[in-house]
This record gives C-alpha cells, structure tokens and sequence, in this order.
C-alpha cells in the first residue's frame, strides 16, 4: 500500500513537473482535450457520482488554462476569490461562475484570474499539508453579487465534520482513471474517517482529513477533481459549509481506501487572513461557520 501510494505520487509530480499549459491534467492526453472533453456519452463524471440538480452547489467553480483545457475545480468563498489545490495553479488563467454542464456556459461568467497565493513561494504537490490558493478574480462575480450563485462557508471548527458524517463531493471529474471527463456537474456522497483510521491507509498531517465509501466505483479521481470542494450540506437557506479540499489518494475508487482532502477548519485562519488582503471587494465577504448572524468573517479580527 505504501509503495503503491509513493508511486503514484511520484508519477503526479513527474507529470505537473513536465506538463506545460496545453497538456492535459495529470498526464491523461487521449482522453481528455481542451477540444473533446466528454465521453461518448457526455454524462460521466466522478467515480459513482449522479448529477447533481441545476442550481445546487452553485459554489463550485470550474478552472480552465490558456487554451480552455478543464484543469481543476474551485469552491467561491467571496465575490473575487477562489480557494483550490495549490497544485492546481500553474496553468489556470480562467474562472467559469455558475457552471453547470460543461458544453453549455451560455449562462455562467468567464472571469480572468488576475492574481494567486499559496503558503509556498513554488508550487506546492499534491500530498503537501499546504497544498491550497487563492485565486484573485480580475472582478467581482456579478453572479454573486446579485445572489445567483453563492459563496461557501469555511468550517473553521477543528471538532466538524464527525465519525462517520455525511460529506459531498462535487465536481466534473473523470469517470474512472482513464477516462472523460463529465458534462454536467455531478456529486457523490462521501462518509468523514477519522485520522486514526485514515493513519493506516497513509501518513497524514493535522491540515488533512479523510472520507471515504464503502462500495467500489465511487471516489474522486485526481483527473480534473482536484481543487473542487468537499462540503457538509446544510438546510439553512441552501448554504453549505466547505470542510475540505480535493487533494489526493491511491489512483480512484478503490474499496475502503480513504481519499485525502485538506482540512479547511486547519487553514481557515490562513485563508481569512490572505483572503481579505488579496479581495478587491470591502468588507471582506469571506464567512465561516463561527460567523454569527450576518457579520462578515474579516470583521471579527477586529473585535
């Protein structure tokens, strides 16, 4: 398991190292093209994953490179700014708001991206206990502003999620490790493991938390998943709450083997901090769970 694990590691970073703008992500080059990114049928996506009701998740956000090769997902968490994978954010110079099937953008926004932080000056690999950025919009979402889409809310308490609670994942992700990517925005249904049973699997660190499914088939594939958001759905007005981030895992879909996320609750003071300095738009719009009422996140450092 562990040599397995290094190995594809290895690959990964032998891949991101070598690729450039145009290649596709993860060294999958027959099936997955800027010009013909979907299967035969159009519809597959994450390892198990059905398609998620138009209008939901409207927190997901798409990252395409320069020639508009699908690179990573993102989750919106102000009206500018874009937290993802930092292993995401070498090629990506575009931001699709309110995406829904990837063949049809006729109602979404294609913002440019304008600037970008992660906790490394380089780029940090997938498997880094910093591997997350932020992504600066070159303008606010008017999506969001008009309240069309939503933003997220980080979870910034280290005790959520739960043994055993009820995660989901969304995204366009490969359908198997080889495979296309999908049309239209799928979710997949994810159960938290703790660090002491995700332990046996992998080395993991405090800024990364594990779920899992007990069927083969259902997983996130690191082919176009990584970057997209791992959520806690709320019945609050349909305001879900971010716990994690895509990051890595042993290939896709394997049977009891947890997938690796960053733990938002383990960066959330860091992504308050960069976030508020890198927005354009006062007062700081980012928001976490400990956010009482309607006060803004980037209000309470100063009380």
């Amino acid at each position: 398991m562990i040599a397995a694990t290094w190995i594809c590691f290895l690959a990964f970073l032998v891949v991101n190292t070598a690729a450039g703008p145009d290649a596709s992500y993860n060294g999958v080059q027959d099936q997955v093209k800027s010009s013909s990114i979907l299967g035969d049928d159009g519809v597959k996506g994450i390892e198990g994953g059905n398609d998620a009701d138009p209008g939901s998740f409207t927190h997901e956000v798409a990252l395409y490179s320069n020639s508009g090769l699908f690179i990573c997902g993102g989750s919106l968490i102000a009206a500018d700014v874009v937290v993802t994978a930092a292993h995401c954010t070498d090629y990506v110079v575009t931001a699709k708001i309110g995406l829904y099937t990837q063949t049809d953008d006729s109602t979404a926004e294609s913002i440019q991206i304008c600037d970008k932080v992660n906790p490394l000056s380089s780029t940090t690999a997938s498997g880094s206990p910093r591997d997350i950025a932020l992504l600066r919009l070159c303008k606010p979402s008017d999506l969001a502003t008009k309240g069309t889409v939503k933003t997220i809310k980080l979870n910034d308490d280290p005790n959520v999620p739960k043994q055993n609670q009820d995660l989901v994942l969304t995204g366009w992700g490969a359908s198997s490790e080889y495979g296309f990517l999908a049309s239209n925005l799928q979710h997949l249904h994810l159960t938290y493991t703790t660090q002491a049973v995700c332990s046996k699997s992998f080395k993991v660190a405090d800024s990364m938390m594990c779920a899992t499914t007990v069927e083969a088939g259902k997983d996130a594939c690191l082919v176009a998943d990584s970057g997209g958001p791992v959520v806690i759905e709320t019945d609050s007005d349909n305001v879900d709450v971010l716990v994690g981030i895509v990051g890595w895992g042993v290939d896709c879909a394997r049977p009891n083997v947890p997938a690796v996320y960053t733990r938002v609750s383990n960066r959330a003071a860091w992504i308050l901090q960069e976030g508020c300095k890198l927005s354009k738009v006062g007062p700081c719009g980012i928001q976490t769970t400990s956010s009482s009422g309607r006060r803004r996140l980037g209000q309470l450092e100063h009380e």
